[in-house]
């Protein structure tokens, strides 16, 4: 008995040895290598982790959005002192806007000022809300007439996060009623965490693969709306 159970134990050490020269196991029925599963989870928390940029919403003194160069250098004051922006940032944006307006047609309307991403040292989204509206140009169509804007986001990206996916993710937001409610309405604080709410979750289900764990969590109600007290 004893001899039989060592030749057992010399065998299963024989196969462990193999396994471990052979590298990861595979999977028969799809023949891939199997990672560990320490692997396979930081695998998974990689593929969720996105860039999530630094958060605004501010409400704009009456005297503050007259214009858009008013507004803009009152947005700026907020970015250098968080040292988000370089000082180069606000005639950029404002030249950029004489250019090519970025207000769009939506009901009701909105605009995303932004500058080229070389004025960009940390990552932002700022919303405003104006008092009083203010009159940005249609976004790619020069004959349009202005239109008259009350709740713009400036689009601050090029420090990992790209505006592109900066766009996506507002015209996700702005183009949603409810989302874009619980930005117009309450305090700047609670909008705030909204909004930030907002950005993580849609930021996740844009960066993540598409598997039944994030169709589960987009399926999920929108966590920003319980931030609101």
């Amino acid at each position: 008995m004893a001899r039989h159970a060592d030749h057992r134990r010399s065998r299963r050490r024989s196969r462990l040895r193999d396994a471990g020269d052979r590298g990861p196991r595979t999977d028969r029925r799809r023949g891939r290598a199997r990672a560990h599963p320490r692997v396979r989870r930081r695998h998974r928390e990689g593929a969720l982790a996105v860039t999530q940029p630094r958060a605004y919403v501010l409400d704009v003194p009456k005297d503050e959005g007259t214009s858009f160069a008013s507004l803009t250098r009152f947005v700026a004051r907020h970015l250098e002192a968080d040292g988000c922006v370089a000082s180069s940032w606000v005639e950029a944006v404002l030249a950029r806007e004489q250019l090519y307006p970025t207000g769009l047609p939506l009901e009701p309307p909105v605009a995303i000022p932004h500058a080229d991403e070389t004025h960009t040292l940390k990552d932002a989204l700022v919303v405003v809300r104006l008092a009083e509206p203010l009159a940005f140009g249609a976004m790619g169509d020069s004959d349009a007439g202005a239109l008259q804007v009350r709740l713009a986001i400036y689009i601050v990206a090029g420090n990992g996060m790209a505006q592109v996916e900066a766009l996506e993710r507002l015209l996700s937001i702005l183009g949603d009623g409810a989302r874009r409610e619980r930005l117009e309405a309450g305090s700047a604080e609670n909008a705030r965490r909204s909004f930030e709410a907002m950005l993580e979750q849609l930021g996740a289900l844009t960066t993540a693969p598409d598997t039944p764990h994030t169709r589960k969590n987009r399926d999920r109600p929108d966590p920003s709306s319980q931030s609101q007290s």
